[in-house]
């Protein structure tokens, strides 16, 4: 008599597999071949296991970005009671983090490109209380929290177009037949922007604001 066939297991659980291995490692695929790579496929077999098993830690694709945009900012220093900084001190110096958290991982700009959201609720709640002390005032103070993050994204979003457009060979304009004019200014713009500290403009420009809220 034959002995039965034992039944095919399922895919679930992985032994010695998290929530936190699968980001982790998504995160390693995209530092290393791009966001496009990061596929369940390509996860699974870094870690040796059935693509479809990744579904037990992470729902779909969206939920998976989103861990990993989340991963991305748990390393920001947050505000703590008791901080001896000033509020606008403090707001500077985490939104500035932020936006060279998201230049770095660029490729995971487009989750926030869109929409105001900085990722992580401990995040959102550092920005919100600083911002708190700076303008009491719950209508201005939401206001403001929409600028400072549009403000910091799109400084980001620039400064990573920017390094994009540096790489760009200046003969591959040609083809657009210029004036001499036209060209000579577009030279001096380019050789000026490129002599912008754009670290240093986000910083003062972010300090004004939140100076002139406070006053």
């Amino acid at each position: 008599m034959a002995e039965p066939v034992p039944a095919r297991r399922r895919p679930g659980p992985a032994r010695s597999l998290s929530r936190e291995q699968v980001i982790s490692t998504a995160l390693e695929i995209m530092a290393r071949e791009g966001l496009k790579s990061v596929r369940f496929r390509s996860i699974g077999m870094r870690l040796g296991v059935d693509p479809k098993a990744i579904y037990t830690y992470v729902a779909d694709k969206d939920d998976l970005l989103t861990g990993m945009f989340e991963a991305t900012l748990s390393a920001l220093e947050l505000p703590q009671p008791g901080d001896p900084r000033a509020p606008v001190d403090q707001l500077v110096d985490l939104l500035s983090s932020l936006r060279r958290a998201l230049i770095v991982n660029a490729d995971l700009l487009h989750l926030v490109s869109r929409r105001v959201s900085v990722g992580t609720a401990a995040a959102a709640e550092g920005i919100w209380a600083a911002l708190l002390a700076i303008v009491p005032d719950l209508d201005r103070a939401a206001e403001l929290y929409t600028y400072v993050v549009q403000l910091t994204i799109g400084s980001a979003l620039e400064s990573v177009q920017h390094r994009a457009a540096a790489q760009v060979p200046t003969g591959s304009l040609s083809h657009l037949d210029l004036d001499v004019k036209t060209a000579s200014d577009l030279a001096a713009y380019s050789q000026a922007m490129a002599r912008v500290d754009r670290d240093r403009l986000f910083d003062k420009t972010l300090r004004a604001v939140l100076q002139q809220a406070g006053s």
